[in-house]
């Protein structure tokens, strides 16, 4: 299982879809679009934000963790929970922030590029909606089924 760790507000600001004048709805995006890209069933995911909760207007969310560094700066708190990590090669940071993915990538992590995780999970999502049988390998099916089921006789 992989660790998905978002660096929040770095993505608000660096993917135009999310930021919409105010910085509570591009929060909103943010969470809905990592929802919809489903990433959280089979991988654990944390978006990191700068501040207090109640600063901003509060962000409820079960499935993904949604923490807030409170006076802490999320870059160190990104660092810390990677250094926390048994095996930092299974923890993906999604940051446009260079100094960041140099730190990250100096302890063993993976770093993603905003644009980078969102064109991989688009086409993920889009590969798995548009996958269909093959002529052949709806024939090989039918052939099992005849053969199977004697239905041919």
């Amino acid at each position: 299982m992989r660790t998905y760790i978002i660096d929040g507000y770095n993505v608000v600001f660096n993917w135009g879809k999310f930021w919409n004048e105010k910085i509570e709805k591009g929060r909103e995006n943010l969470i809905r679009e990592i929802r919809k890209k489903k990433l959280h069933l089979k991988n654990k995911v944390k978006i990191i934000f700068d501040g207090k909760e109640g600063m901003w207007g509060g962000v409820s969310c079960r499935d993904i963790g949604v923490i807030f560094t409170q006076e802490e700066n999320a870059d160190d708190y990104i660092v810390k929970l990677v250094k926390k990590m048994d095996n930092p090669k299974l923890v993906v940071v999604v940051s446009n922030d260079n100094e960041l993915s140099a730190r990250i990538k100096m302890l063993g992590g993976e770093v993603k590029r905003v644009e980078e995780f969102f064109e991989e999970t688009r086409k993920v999502r889009k590969e798995k909606k548009e996958k269909k049988l093959s002529p052949e390998e709806l024939k090989e099916i039918e052939k099992e089924l005849i053969e199977k089921w004697k239905l041919n006789s």
